[in-house]
């Protein structure tokens, strides 16, 4: 299964939300991995649950760093956020009731995440942040 890896060109040079990503990157890689192993799917839900809180928790994060300057992509940014959440909880429950395979739908947001959301979005945040402070 393939993994999702963070350059140094993904970095927000912004340190607590850097070290989000790359928590978030290793706990979605260590679920693919219990997915890969074909261990029990109560510890596979277990994990996955842990894992959209992260991302939960990250989130919030980032958009507490939207209110903190003028960032006119915040309304977007939240809904892209709100997008995410959404499908990893559907995804969620579609995988306890049995009807989709939770590897291919983590891989698929692992990689849109991390190379289009954080590679665009999260970096035009990152540059006007640093701008304004």
């Amino acid at each position: 299964m393939e993994k999702t890896i963070l350059d140094s060109n993904s970095l927000l040079e912004i340190d607590i939300l850097d070290k989000q990503h790359l928590n978030l990157i290793n706990k979605g890689n260590e679920l693919i991995q219990l997915i890969k192993d074909n261990s029990s799917k109560e510890d596979i839900l277990l994990s996955y649950e842990s894992f959209i809180s992260l991302v939960i928790e990250h989130f919030q994060s980032e958009e507490e760093y939207f209110k903190t300057i003028d960032y006119e992509g915040a309304s977007q940014h939240i809904e892209i956020h709100e997008f995410f959440v959404n499908f990893l909880i559907e995804s969620k429950n579609n995988y306890i009731k049995s009807r989709t395979d939770l590897s291919v739908t983590l891989i698929k947001f692992l990689n849109e995440w991390a190379k289009n959301h954080i590679n665009s979005m999260d970096l035009s945040f990152a540059k006007i942040y640093k701008l304004q402070n």
